[in-house]
């Protein structure tokens, strides 16, 4: 059985932090999806959606060693633009 983390955060901007958090997980799944939040659920104001997508990809494409594939899902993109005015959870 295939085994995913799902790691949901702001992203805002993406740091040597989240990285940390992503080889600490890595040799524990075999892959790892990356859920920018669309708004912060609690009002914080952000960088954009697709700004804050393209920082993560760089700092994934150059600090990650490829031990467990990592994708970013946009998903909460989607969930909030169907309910723009809730805010969007990981767990949604």
């Amino acid at each position: 059985m295939k085994k995913t983390a799902v790691y949901g955060a702001a992203f805002n901007p993406p740091h040597c932090g989240h990285i940390d958090a992503i080889h600490q997980i890595e040799n524990l799944f075999d892959e790892i999806l990356l859920v920018p939040s669309a708004a912060h659920a609690f009002g914080k104001l952000m960088v954009p959606f697709d700004i804050r997508c393209r920082m993560l990809e760089m700092i994934t494409n150059e600090m990650l060693t490829g031990k467990c594939p990592v994708q970013i899902d946009t998903i909460e993109s989607s969930l909030f633009s169907l309910h723009p005015n809730n805010p969007v959870y990981t767990y949604d």
